[in-house]
C-alpha cells in the first residue's frame, strides 16, 4: 500500500516522545530535523518499571512511574521509527518495526528520547508476556519478541528502586547528556558478547 507523503511515526500507545530540545515538542522537533536537511529519526530508549500494584489503568501513566532501567535488549538500540515519506519504498518489517529503512535515508545525528512503560503492574505483565504476546514460529525463527519468549511463568514483575534510577527530567539530561543524545555508552561489551 502507498503511503502519502510527509511525516510518519511508528509508535505504542505506552510510548512517549520527546525531543533533543527542552521545552520544544514532537511536532516542532521533526520540523527543526526536516529544516536541517534529514528525513530520518533514532531514538534513546530508557524503560519504566512498577515498583508497586497501585496503578489505575487509564490513569496517567507518566506521572506515576517515576523510576527507569537503561534498557539491555538489543533490539531497543536501533530505533529508527519517525521518517519521511516521499514516495520511496519503506521496510519496516524486516526490523520488527524496529528499524525503517528506505534509500537515500538520512537520519538525524542527535537522538531523540522514548519514554517507555511496557508492564504497569503484576496483573498486566503476566497478562501481556504469558497471554497477548504469544509468538508464531515464523516469528520466532525471524528472532522477533525474544523478550517475551524467554520470561518465565512465576516471573516478578514488581521492580525495588534500589534497583532503579529515579527519573527527573532536568537531572536525567544532564547526567546522560552523552546516551540521551547519541546512545553511547548505553550499550556495554558485555551485552554484546551475549548476544552472539
Amino acid at each position: 500500500k502507498k503511503l502519502g507523503s510527509g511525516w510518519y511515526i511508528n509508535t505504542d500507545t505506552d510510548e512517549i516522545r520527546t525531543t533533543p530540545w527542552p521545552g520544544v515538542n514532537l511536532r516542532d522537533g521533526i520540523y527543526l530535523v526536516e529544516k536541517a536537511g534529514f528525513n530520518a529519526i533514532d531514538f534513546s530508549l530508557i524503560q519504566f518499571r512498577p515498583t508497586d500494584n497501585k496503578f489505575l489503568p487509564g490513569t496517567d501513566y507518566e506521572n506515576y512511574f517515576k523510576y527507569f532501567e537503561v534498557t539491555q535488549d538489543l533490539s531497543h538500540f536501533f530505533e529508527i521509527k519517525v521518517w519521511k515519506n516521499f514516495g520511496q519504498d519503506v521496510d519496516i518489517e524486516y526490523w520488527a518495526g524496529h528499524n525503517t529503512e528506505f534509500e537515500g535515508r538520512k537520519i538525524f545525528p542527535l537522538k531523540f528520547l522514548i519514554k517507555h512503560y511496557p508492564i504497569r503492574s503484576q496483573q498486566h505483565g503476566e497478562r501481556k508476556m504469558y497471554i497477548e504476546r504469544q509468538m508464531a514460529p515464523s516469528e520466532i525463527k525471524k528472532g522477533w519478541g525474544a523478550h517475551y519468549v524467554q520470561t518465565k511463568k512465576g516471573k516478578n514483575f514488581i521492580f525495588p528502586t534500589s534497583e532503579l534510577l529515579k527519573f527527573e527530567e532536568t537531572s536525567f539530561n544532564k547526567i546522560y547528556f552523552l546516551e540521551r543524545l547519541t546512545g553511547i555508552g548505553i550499550i556495554s561489551e558485555e551485552i554484546i558478547e551475549n548476544s552472539r
